[in-house]
């Protein structure tokens, strides 16, 4: 079963605020991984071949799980741990599920909308709260609750016609 774009799109600050903490936990692991192997490379130093193979795993270990945290949580969750903190989701413009190659996609336009952080200031606006790399691979970021939606169409004139016969009952 596919999700609903439920609830209002995501804004500027609950996404800064998401990101800021996913940056924070990935920071946190980073810095095991990276304690980790200086103190295994202190233990082999006498071994410069070892020492050049824990360097290449670090960076190994360190963009798995860079790429892994976002992508799979993406894929398997629809959020990360800072956007499950703040409410938020990520899904497609037609309400499916995001598999990998949209995942992919997302993180690599995370990284050109890093570029003077003008790819995440389009969010400021932009109808859909889309950032660049919303738009690259074609993803909302959604509250996780229903909420108002803007209204449209016929939507809109039904409520414009209830809320006048409410007014002309009040007089």
């Amino acid at each position: 079963v596919a999700p609903l774009v439920l609830g209002a799109y995501a804004g500027f600050a609950s996404r800064a605020v998401a990101l800021i903490i996913d940056l924070a936990i990935d920071a946190l692991l980073l810095t095991i991984i990276s304690v980790t192997i200086r103190l295994l490379q202190e233990a082999v130093r006498y071994s410069e071949i070892t020492v050049t193979l824990l360097s290449w795993l670090q960076i190994t270990m360190s963009l798995t799980l860079l790429v892994g945290y976002f992508v799979f949580s993406w894929m398997l969750a629809g959020q990360t741990v800072g956007m499950a903190l703040m409410g938020i989701r990520v899904v497609r413009t037609n309400g499916q599920f995001v598999t990998l190659w949209v995942a992919v996609r997302r993180l690599l336009g995370m990284l050109i909308s890093s570029i003077l952080f003008i790819g995440y200031l389009w969010v400021l606006v932009d109808d859909r709260r889309q950032g660049f790399h919303d738009k690259i691979a074609g993803t909302y970021v959604i509250y996780a609750w229903p909420g108002p939606r803007k209204a449209e169409g016929p939507v809109l004139h039904q409520l414009r016609r209830r809320r006048r016969s409410s007014e002309r009952a009040e007089r």
